[in-house]
C-alpha cells in the first residue's frame, strides 16, 4: 500500500495546518486484513472534546485547551481513540464533558452523537474511547454513562464481548469502550482502573476475560525540574512503552501518553515560574514522538493518546503545536506491520 504520508493532504490556513485525508484508513491498509486490535498502531487525542475551550480566564485556557480541531477534523486526521472526561452537575442537566473542573461545554450524550456519527459514516473503522471522572462519583454515574452507552449498543455500535484475541472484523462500524473505574453493577466491556504515570494493569472484559494493559501517562513535572529534565523523563516514559509493545506482538494493549502539563517550572537558577501549558509541551513531544514513530516502521506502538493531534497551530502568539506528523506517522506504520 502506498504510504499515507505519501497522499494525506495539509489543509492551511491562517496559523495553522491541519492533517487531513484519513477518513478511512482503517479500510484502506487493511482491505482484506483482519488483525488483532492490540496490534494495529492507533493515533489518539488526550482530552479530545476541549477544542472550542476559551475561557474568560487565559491562564485557565492555557491550563485546559488540549486540541484544535473538532471531532470530524480530528477524524479526517487519523484520530481513533478519544478520551472523554465526565462530571454529573445539575447545571449541565446530566453528565457534562470535562478537563478537570472545567467544563467543556459539551454534553457527555453530544459527545457520543458526534462519534458515533463518525462510525455510521465511515464501515470500515473503528472508534475507541476511554471514560474516566473528573470529580467525585457515584455508582449512579456510572449506571449515567452505562445507559447511554445501552443507547448505542440497541443500534449495533458497540463492539461486543471484546477479548485480547478479538479482531478488527469485530470492531469496524462500532466503538470500543474503556472505562477507568470500577462500578460495583454499572461496569461496561472493558475495565482498566488504576493506572497511574506508569502502570501495568490487568484489564477483564464483560467475562472476566484478563489481559495486560500497559499505560504510560507521565503528565506533568516534579515541581523541582527544569524543563530539559522533564522532558528527559517523558520521552524515556514514551521509549519504554514503545519499546515494550514492540515486544509483544500478538498480545496486551498499550495506552502511550505524549500529552503533558507544566504547573510551575524552574529555571536553571532554581527560580520557579507559572509552567508551560499543553501546546508549549506539544511543541516539543509531537516531532520527537512522530520521529520515533516514523525510525521505528513496522513495530508495534499501540494507541499514542497526543495533544493537538493533526494541526499545527501558531498558539498564544509564541510556538507550534506541530501536530501534524504524529497521527500520519502512526496510521502510515500500519503498512509496514
Amino acid at each position: 500500500a502506498k504510504p499515507f504520508s505519501d497522499v494525506v493532504r495539509i489543509i492551511k490556513g491562517k496559523n495553522v495546518g491541519r492533517a487531513s485525508g484519513l477518513s478511512d484508513w482503517m479500510g484502506s491498509i487493511y482491505n482484506g486484513k483482519d488483525p488483532k486490535v492490540c496490534d494495529m498502531s492507533i493515533p489518539g487525542t488526550h482530552d479530545s472534546f476541549t477544542y472550542e475551550f476559551f475561557g474568560l480566564d487565559p491562564i485557565m485556557t492555557r491550563k485546559v485547551k488540549t486540541q484544535g480541531l473538532n471531532i470530524e477534523n480530528q477524524w479526517d486526521a487519523g484520530i481513533r481513540c478519544f478520551d472523554v472526561r465526565l462530571d454529573y452537575r445539575t447545571q449541565y442537566d446530566g453528565l457534562g464533558v470535562m478537563h478537570g473542573n472545567f467544563y467543556t461545554g459539551i454534553k457527555f450524550v453530544e459527545a457520543l452523537d458526534m462519534i458515533a456519527k463518525q462510525v455510521v459514516a465511515h464501515k470500515n473503522e473503528m472508534a475507541i474511547v476511554v471514560l474516566k471522572f473528573e470529580d467525585d462519583e457515584s455508582e449512579a454515574d456510572y449506571q449515567r454513562v452505562y445507559n447511554e452507552v445501552d443507547k448505542l449498543r440497541k443500534q449495533g455500535l458497540v463492539v461486543e464481548n471484546p477479548s485480547p484475541e478479538m479482531r478488527l472484523s469485530q470492531c469496524r462500524g462500532k466503538i470500543l469502550f474503556i472505562q477507568r473505574y470500577k462500578s460495583n453493577k454499572y461496569n461496561l466491556d472493558v475495565r482498566a482502573a488504576g493506572w497511574n504515570e506508569n502502570s501495568e494493569l490487568v484489564f477483564m472484559n464483560a467475562d472476566d476475560n484478563k489481559a495486560k494493559l500497559y499505560v504510560q501517562d507521565i503528565f506533568e513535572s516534579n515541581g523541582d525540574e527544569v524543563d530539559i529534565q522533564f522532558y528527559n523523563r517523558k520521552k524515556a516514559g514514551m521509549r519504554q512503552c514503545f519499546q515494550k509493545a514492540a515486544e509483544s506482538f500478538g498480545s496486551g494493549g498499550f495506552i502511550n501518553h505524549e500529552s503533558a502539563y507544566f504547573g510551575i517550572s524552574v529555571f536553571a537558577d532554581g527560580t520557579k515560574y507559572l509552567g508551560m501549558n499543553y501546546a508549549e509541551v506539544a511543541n516539543e513531544m509531537n516531532p520527537w514522538a512522530a520521529d520515533y514513530v516514523n525510525d521505528h516502521k513496522g513495530k508495534k506502538h499501540g494507541i499514542v493518546m497526543m495533544d493537538f493531534g493533526g494541526i499545527d497551530q501558531f498558539f498564544w502568539g509564541c510556538f507550534y503545536t506541530r501536530g501534524i506528523d504524529l497521527p500520519v506517522n502512526i496510521v502510515d506504520n500500519n503498512n509496514y506491520l
